[in-house]
């Protein structure tokens, strides 16, 4: 009887334990739909509505935590990646390329480089998790986590 009940306890707590990383796993899927669709809705408008002060990242510096790639890491931007791209675009002669007769040969009009801006689409929820204090403290300490998702998207400009 004594095994049954810490055997019982023990699966007790791995399927609640379970069904809480499945509502984190859910409300994840939820945000990056929600995200991917943001930036799908201004991959496809006609006016650029990302941000023109692209950043070229060279490498990262490390966060808090001294492990690389993680989530309080900072980029370290770099400068001279923007002339490199205008010297790419100004050795290129785009203007002696004639474009296709097709739906993208409008972008011949436009310089190539301007015109494929990357737009991004991001959502954020708290999920509650203070149903059961064990569970919460195991996961994160916190009585609600934010799930956060980005989604990133070459504008189009109208094209799809």
């Amino acid at each position: 009887m004594i095994e049954f009940m810490i055997a019982l306890v023990t699966i007790m707590t791995v399927v609640i334990g379970m069904i809480f990383l499945n509502k984190l796993e859910l409300h994840h899927i939820n945000t990056m739909t929600k995200a991917r669709a943001t930036a799908g809705a201004l991959a496809l408008n006609t006016v650029y509505l990302g941000p023109i002060d692209a950043q070229f990242i060279s490498d990262w510096q490390t966060g808090d935590d001294n492990i690389g790639y993680t989530h309080d890491d900072e980029p370290i931007a770099d400068g001279t990646a923007i002339s490199v791209i205008g010297d790419i675009a100004a050795k290129s002669h785009l203007a002696g390329i004639t474009p296709p007769p097709n739906a993208i040969s409008r972008i011949g009009s436009f310089t190539y480089i301007s015109e494929f801006y990357l737009v991004k689409g991001s959502e954020s929820m708290a999920v509650d998790l203070s149903a059961i204090p064990g569970i919460s403290r195991l996961i994160s300490g916190e009585p609600v986590v934010a799930v956060e998702s980005k989604a990133w998207l070459a504008w189009t400009g109208g094209i799809y």
